[in-house]
């Protein structure tokens, strides 16, 4: 099969790059929100705060996977007491700590969220079980000007004043609202829309107030569930704005599918690279783009393979990582800025198998799949990277099994990221790159099911076959000019 790949002459600035989500509910006890107890929080990933020797692999291979971006999911509960009163000594803010002074170290950027309110300044439930809910979910704030006032600042500001945890740069409050059952009011009264934005106006004040600038930490917003479901837009439609608070915009991605794939519907509904990354991602980008905001997806990964429903190991296969690959490679050229992979520990017992790695008696111990495809785009795709998007020859609206992008390092290095997502057919590709690149001499590594078993995906080799680039079925390649 032949296919080729072109740049289209554009240009930009990569964000924050890639790398993971740190979720420190894990091994906290209880649930994540109410009242599921399919999502229970008991079994610890982490390695204990005395424990030397962990820390210090799993430090050295986060130095090792270079990310530039993580999400650190730090809950809020533990850290306001019955009275009010702030709590600051967790092990929470301890391990975040740990991950922050690296951070610092390493030009990565840390975005802290809560997940959840304080279940403090939740709206009360009805005592008289007028509330009913099938699912997971949790109430919005009461008063947002106590929320803010009383714990979000002074909480942010022990983190970067006190602490002086200078890599947390941006903050968000709520995951996933506004889409299956996290933050809502009762009866929609106040309208749930109108009552987000206004939690962001309070936080934004409140933070000026308590002299943290945005320029010092952002606000970000949205952090939906798939782009089809932006709540920017209906904000708008509901005469507020969300822009005028935030500094980046989120989403996040479980659905996508490659675009020849059939649905399936036993395992979860999901959706066409074609239509939620090309063309509602598309459009969210411009969006923001657009109010001058970046779009980040705050969490990636797959469902197509398996979860909650169907093979829990699905998350894991060479198959949901591919997947990922490509709608990371697709998502770069539409002009998303971050990307963090759901997830770095994991115990494995939620939602299926997520973990990338694990720490056991000192050592790392990968999950080889998503360690070797989401370690090495964490390594390669640096902070402020340019980014010049490759096109396949093919009209957009036909299905293409190629996508490519090109990217420049800050340091000067070259390099291009090819996903080959059909089966069983190699691709044989030529090239039209930007000025000053080509391919001669340049070497690859290469990625696919049996490199992986082999332990030989970051191996180098000559990247030309008889004059043109030949991608194997079912692989991601790193090409290097």
């Amino acid at each position: 099969m032949k296919q080729n790949l072109f740049w289209t002459g554009a240009q930009r600035q990569f964000g924050p790059g890639i790398g993971f989500n740190w979720f420190d509910f894990l091994g906290m006890g209880g649930h994540y929100a109410h009242p599921p107890a399919y999502y229970p929080l008991h079994d610890p990933c982490y390695p204990t705060l005395d424990d030397a020797a962990g820390w210090k692999a799993l430090l050295d291979e986060l130095t090792r996977l270079r990310p530039g971006f993580l999400r650190f999911g730090i809950p809020a509960d533990p850290h306001i007491d019955a009275q009010g009163k702030l709590c600051t000594d967790t092990v929470h803010l301890q391990r975040l700590e740990r991950i922050a002074q690296w951070a610092a170290r390493e030009d990565c950027t840390i975005l802290l969220d809560t997940f959840l309110l304080p279940s403090r300044y939740e709206i009360p439930e009805p005592t008289d079980g007028s509330f009913k809910f099938e699912g997971m979910y949790q109430l919005a704030a009461i008063d947002n000007r106590a929320l803010a006032r009383e714990f979000i600042a002074p909480f942010l500001h022990h983190i970067v004043r006190e602490r002086k945890l200078s890599a947390v740069k941006y903050f968000n409050p709520v995951n996933e609202p506004l889409c299956y059952g996290v933050y809502q009011t009762l009866n929609n009264q106040p309208d749930a829309y109108v009552h987000y934005v206004d939690m962001y106006r309070e936080i934004r004040e409140a933070l000026d107030v308590a002299g943290i600038p945005r320029e010092e930490l952002g606000l970000i917003g949205a952090d939906n569930v798939e782009a089809e479901n932006f709540p920017a837009l209906e904000m708008l439609a509901r005469g507020v704005d969300l822009d005028p608070y935030v500094d980046a915009y989120t989403l996040h991605y479980y659905l996508l599918r490659l675009d020849y794939l059939p649905q399936k519907p036993e395992v979860c509904t999901t959706i066409p690279m074609l239509e939620g990354m090309d063309k509602h991602s598309g459009k969210i980008a411009r969006y923001c783009h657009q109010r001058g905001k970046p779009l980040w997806a705050g969490e990636i990964g797959s469902f197509y393979y398996g979860w909650r429903q169907g093979d829990p190991a699905g998350p894991t296969t060479f198959e949901a990582t591919l997947t990922v690959a490509e709608g990371v490679i697709r998502g770069i050229n539409l002009g998303i800025d971050a990307f963090a992979f759901w997830c770095l520990l994991n115990p494995n017992t939620i939602d299926g198998h997520w973990a990338i790695m694990k720490i056991s008696d000192g050592k790392v111990i990968p999950t080889l799949n998503p360690y070797a495809v989401y370690g090495t785009l964490s390594r390669l795709c640096r902070p402020r990277s340019t980014i010049f998007p490759l096109r396949t020859t093919k009209e957009p609206s036909d299905l293409a099994h190629l996508h490519g992008t090109a990217i420049l390092t800050p340091e000067g290095r070259r390099f291009l990221l090819l996903v080959n997502d059909h089966p069983d057919q190699e691709i044989s590709c030529e090239l039209r790159l930007p000025d000053g690149w080509n391919l001669a001499g340049a070497k690859a590594c290469l990625i696919n099911a049996k490199t992986i078993r082999a332990g030989t995906y970051e191996t180098p080799t000559d990247a030309l076959q008889s004059g043109s680039l030949v991608i194997p079925p079912f692989s991601l390649m790193s090409v290097f000019l």
